[in-house]
């Protein structure tokens, strides 16, 4: 046979037939002849013939699989099987990999032999060989010449490896299933399915399948995103220095993962058991941590989709791990409660969440090394920002490795991978019921609210994610992503420049302007054609805007008259397409002008020098801009992307906007009256301080743009709503998407009326936080102890710093107590919403406000089956509570009563349905009715006090809350002495502390008489509890209150505490205390003396009470006498006199 087989391509029929003997089956000796035809001159002398065999089945296959025939096994009844022909990069297009019999030679070098219709490079195929830990030593090339025109050359490349390093991994292919894994590494290679790192070691060394192999991929990136303690190889040193220890873990993912397990906790325990051990043989420290920190990422996923497969059966082509961030390791920021990390060689993803009902925008991120910082940041942001909302925040990025500049599909495609991944392990809603995909184990429990939005990059990307979601059969359908064909559109609404326009005015009105009517000097960032800054600059007609600038031009215009250069904007606003460029020059005032940011210099006329307050007669483009910002103006309007103002302290790294180095300004500089934040991130929180320190007025971004992000969640639980009504088939689609449409200007005034009461809370708390400074250190110190804000990440004082301003008599500013406008809401939400009182079917009343008047009449009977009924609830009364009694109310007066956050919740809705308090603050919205910021505010105030006596009634008592027993114990019997006419006639001293009067000539007639009757109402509600407690008749009792009243010197004891200045919290604290000493006494001396003796008229039976207690009353009226002798023992004269009034029943 060897000299038969010397002889090259003069083949013998010996030699065929031996070669159809290897190959077997039928038509084994046609194609051992068609092969022999095909091989070169000394092909035959270096290959044995059992490889020769394996070749020729080998070149069969590729022939017939390269002409598009199915994958199949040519020589299907030989010994030798062909894999499946590849289509790929690094091994050459179309091509086939094997591993050939006697692979190991004497010396350890490892055979592969690879098959294709083109050459390959070395260089293309050396990296790939060294990641897996071989050592190219030779190709050998070889080609295997057609025999019929339509056959094709084919190329054979013998490779020949070894070990690159003995000593470091004990690598072995002594199985058939080695070389499978072997192959089927490369082929994922090759197609870009695995990427090439050390990584690729762990497939022969720790015996894993290439997909194993990715699950430690997927947590080594997430890891250098949350941790830079580690680097990139030594996180994957770790594993293949020890390949028994990455054998384990993957044991314990499989463990927890694998849907086909049935006895899951006792495989857990086997394999973590295994795991311990081998880590006992760690002898590194840092091995050690790396190694338990992939267990610690393990244990702290809940859901993977590793175990899904596509309809092909293949891997999905990214792999998401979701995370519990309460069981991530110790020292890692991560404020939200999951997050959901998405790994591919092509693409990096996380989304955070704050709470499992969440939304926020889905954004193109590149910072491919800290994405997930910058995404963290953003959703931190969210979280206050969505404190006016349904859900709490959210926000997901992505990233595109090894692509510098990619383009628009590759961004697409990565979104699209993204919100499909996060699809896969999300739970679905099926007619009411929870269902977890299959092939998900869930270690989380339900979760099924996944909604986003657009951002960053993502903008039009609305109705792709939608498709994606109803392809999906997700139950929130094109709810999935707010906005889109069939969502609102927040450019053509107006709706974020309204919102922030809102707080323009409310600022404004301090300053005693109205800027509809008074000329307002503006300068911005942006232009007309964008969202925010474009429909913001034709919010009114008065605005003289003096200059802007966009990423392309500058614009200036020093003394420009309002209303021509209102209409020249509004000529932009309508163009499909504008720049600042296409402004009429013509109606520019003397010395303005347009100009390129790409200008090397830029000319000043003595207008714009005098505007700007500039001597250089030219500046460059930058420095212009610096100028702009530096402008004395009365208005900064934000509309535009980046970051233009900083603390002094704060350097431009610290920022991470470098586009905006050379314009960036610190806050110590900016002269402007007002700055409002229509976009996100133009100013740092340091900057704000500094700013509001100064004398400027400011809020924060996530409350003057905060109608954008309240309209997309208004939108989305509309749709909810009406999808409900299309599954009882009250309507359909076309139906929908019809009241959708005709619902927008309604839901459009619900969210701006929320935007004005945030911005009225704020307000409110300025002057309050100087008298309550203790009370807002006191909620800021709760917040921080419950792990719910992040004090210093807030940029919130310091105790010194609270001490210090104690000490000068300040409080805090606005920027301050913006943050803690949501944090509060927050706060309450997060208490409210898991509690039976959320099920109070009074409080229904919240939600059907919280749709518009027209869907609510048409499906009210719907409402209360909204998938998020519980949070729709929780959010509304929150906000009403925080909005109406203050952003301390509710945690001081828990605080206090020694209660629950829920209790004073139903305490305050039972007041404020007893009161008609609703109906009222409902009333001093409207503008005809109270002119007047000052009005208004004192007129919620009285209202809101009068909730807080009644709310504080209800708690001192001590009963269970339940505001539907309450309200439809105390409401009737109140509003019919209302109406009756008695309280106007009633003489009670008020048990509130007066908050200023309101002249009846700004009042109608409706509105006088019900403040008057208002205070009134708590003294009528403790009247009726000694009615009922007495057995006499409500009249009866109201008569011996004015009586004991009279008898007792309430009123001068109750004017008593009005002249007692509280300094601090404790004395505020013993000060209402006392005030409810005084009303509990009343209460209890006129149920005493009634029901002594029910024979007796109510002013007998107090004047019978009195005559028995003539030395106490006599001590009282001593001790409130002598009160102006000691002005500074005011309160000890107040608590003696209450003391000896106690023991007088």
């Amino acid at each position: 046979m060897e000299q038969r087989t010397s002889k090259g391509h003069a083949l013998d029929p010996e030699w065929i037939e031996a070669l159809a003997d290897i190959l077997g089956g039928p038509d084994a000796y046609k194609e051992a002849a068609w092969f022999a035809k095909r091989v070169p001159s000394g092909y035959i002398d270096h290959n044995p013939l059992i490889v020769v065999g394996f070749d020729a089945v080998h070149v069969a296959a590729l022939e017939l699989g390269g002409q598009g025939q199915p994958e199949q096994d040519v020589a299907k009844n030989s010994s030798v099987s062909a894999p499946p022909v590849r289509r790929g990069s690094t091994f050459g297009g179309i091509y086939s990999l094997a591993v050939p019999p006697q692979a190991l030679d004497d010396l350890g070098h490892f055979q592969l032999r690879r098959y294709g219709f083109s050459s390959v490079e070395l260089s293309e195929m050396v990296p790939v060989f060294e990641s897996f830990g071989f050592k190219v030593v030779e190709v050998l090339p070889t080609l295997f010449q057609p025999v019929e025109s339509t056959e094709k050359l084919i190329h054979l490349d013998d490779i020949r490896l070894r070990w690159a390093d003995k000593t470091q991994v004990n690598f072995s292919i002594d199985s058939e299933a080695d070389s499978q894994r072997l192959i089927d590494a490369l082929n994922a290679v090759d197609r870009g399915r695995c990427e090439v790192d050390l990584l690729n070691r762990l497939v022969l060394g720790a015996g894993l399948h290439w997909q194993q192999v990715e699950i430690f991929r997927a947590y080594r990136q997430y890891r250098l995103q949350i941790s830079k303690r580690f680097s990139n190889e030594e996180l994957d040193e770790a594993l293949y220095a020890f390949p028994s220890v990455a054998s384990a873990l993957v044991a314990i993912f499989e463990a927890k993962f694998d849907p086909a397990i049935s006895s899951r906790d006792e495989v857990i325990s086997n394999a973590r058991n295994q795991l311990i051990h081998e880590l006992s043989l760690v002898s590194d420290f840092d091995h050690d941590q790396i190694l338990r920190g992939y267990l610690e990422l393990i244990d702290a996923t809940v859901r993977t989709s590793y175990y899904l497969r596509d309809s092909s059966g293949q891997p999905l082509p990214a792999l998401v791990l979701k995370l519990a961030a309460s069981r991530l390791p110790g020292g890692i920021l991560s404020h939200p409660l999951l997050e959901s990390f998405v790994y591919s060689p092509d693409l990096e993803a996380v989304h955070l969440r704050a709470g499992l009902v969440a939304r926020g925008g889905i954004r193109w991120s590149e910072r491919i090394a800290d994405f997930r910082t910058e995404v963290l940041g953003l959703a931190q942001a969210q979280i206050k920002k969505n404190a006016v909302i349904v859900p709490t925040g959210a926000k997901g990025g992505f990233v595109i490795r090894d692509s510098l500049d990619p383009g628009p599909e590759e961004v697409l495609d990565a979104y699209k991978t993204f919100i499909r991944s996060l699809l896969d392990i999300t739970d679905n809603l099926i007619d009411g019921h929870v269902v977890t995909p299959g092939g998900v184990v869930a270690f989380d429990g339900d979760d099924h609210y996944l909604v986003v939005a657009a951002d960053k990059g993502t903008s039009s990307f609305s109705d792709i994610a939608n498709a994606i979601s109803i392809e999906n059969g997700f139950w929130l359908g094109d709810a999935f992503a707010s906005g889109g064909t069939h969502g609102y559109d927040h450019k053509a609404m107006r709706i974020t420049a309204r919102g922030a326009w809102i707080a323009v005015r409310r600022h404004f009105e301090q300053l005693e302007m109205d800027v509809q009517n008074d000329t307002i000097k503006v300068v911005g960032v942006g232009d007309m054609s964008g969202d925010v800054f474009g429909n913001g600059m034709l919010q009114s007609q008065s605005i003289a805007l003096v200059a802007a600038f966009d990423h392309r031009h500058i614009f200036v215009d020093p003394d420009p008259d309002p209303l021509i250069s209102f209409r020249e904007r509004q000529r932009l606003a309508g163009l499909e397409r504008s720049s600042w460029n296409d402004y009429d020059r013509g109606v520019l005032s003397l010395g303005g002008g347009v100009w390129s940011r790409d200008s090397k210099e830029i000319p000043l006329h003595p207008r714009v020098r005098e505007l700007l307050g500039l001597s250089a007669e030219s500046l460059s483009p930058p420095e212009l801009i610096a100028a702009i910002l530096e402008a004395s103006v009365d208005l900064i309007w934000f509309g535009g992307i980046g970051t233009y103002l900083k603390d002094r302290d704060e350097s431009d790294a610290d920022i991470g906007d470098p586009e905006n180095d050379l314009v960036r300004i610190t806050a110590d500089k900016v002269r402007a009256r007002v700055v409002a934040e229509g976009a996100n991130l133009a100013v740092t929180q340091k900057a704000r301080m500094r700013y509001a320190r100064r004398g400027g007025r400011i809020n924060t971004d996530f409350i003057d743009n905060a109608a954008g992000v309240a309209i997309s969640d208004r939108e989305v639980n509309l749709k909810i709503l009406l999808d409900l009504a299309i599954k009882e088939q009250l309507m359909d689609n076309q139906g929908r998407n019809s009241i959708l449409a005709e619902a927008s200007d309604e839901v459009a005034n619900g969210v701006l009326r929320q935007v004005d009461l945030s911005l009225g809370a704020i307000t409110s708390a300025v002057p309050l936080s100087v008298s309550e400074l203790d009370a807002f250190e006191a909620l800021i110190q709760e917040l921080v102890s419950s792990n719910r804000l992040d004090r210093t990440g807030e940029s919130l004082p310091s105790s010194e710093e609270f001490a210090r301003r104690r000490e000068n008599g300040a409080g805090l500013i606005r920027p301050e107590l913006a943050i803690l406008l949501s944090y509060s809401k927050l706060d309450l939400k997060s208490a409210l919403v898991d509690d039976p009182l959320v099920d109070d079917p009074t409080l229904l009343e919240l939600a059907h406000s919280y749709f518009p008047g027209s869907v609510t009449q048409r499906f009210a009977g719907l409402i209360s089956r909204h998938a998020l009924y519980r949070q729709l609830i929780a959010t509304s009364l929150a906000g009403e509570i925080v909005d109406r009694m203050g952003i301390i109310w509710a945690r001081e007066t828990s605080a206090e009563f020694n209660c629950t956050l829920t209790e004073v919740g139903g305490a305050f809705w039972a007041s404020c349905k007893v009161l008609g308090a609703t109906e009222l603050w409902l009333m001093a919205e409207n503008p005809d009715l109270l002119p007047g910021h000052q009005t208004r505010f004192t007129f919620n105030q009285i209202v809101a006090n009068a909730v807080n006596e009644l709310a504080r009634i209800y708690l001192r008592r001590g009963e269970t809350m339940n505001p539907v027993s309450v309200i439809s114990r105390d409401l009737a019997p109140t509003a019919a002495a209302a109406s009756s006419g008695k309280l106007s006639s009633w003489e009670v001293v008020y048990n509130a502390q007066p908050v200023g009067l309101l002249s009846d000539a700004l009042l109608t007639p409706e509105m006088s008489e019900n403040l008057a009757n208002l205070a009134k109402v708590p003294r009528l509600v403790e009247a009726l509890e000694v009615s009922r407690s007495s057995g006499r008749s409500l009249d009866e009792v109201m008569v011996a209150f004015e009586e004991v009243d009279l008898v007792a010197h309430s009123a001068a004891l109750s004017h008593l505490l009005d002249d007692v200045g509280a300094n601090g919290r404790w004395m505020s604290w013993q000060i209402r205390g006392l005030r409810d000493d005084l009303a509990n006494w009343r209460v209890r001396a006129c149920d005493a003396a009634l029901a002594a003796d029910l024979s007796l008229s109510p002013k007998d039976a107090i004047h019978n009470w009195q005559a028995g207690q003539s030395g106490n009353l006599a001590q009282v009226h001593r001790l409130i006498n002598d009160a102006p002798k000691y002005p500074k023992d005011r309160i000890t004269l107040a608590s003696l006199a209450l003391r000896v009034l106690q023991n007088a029943i």
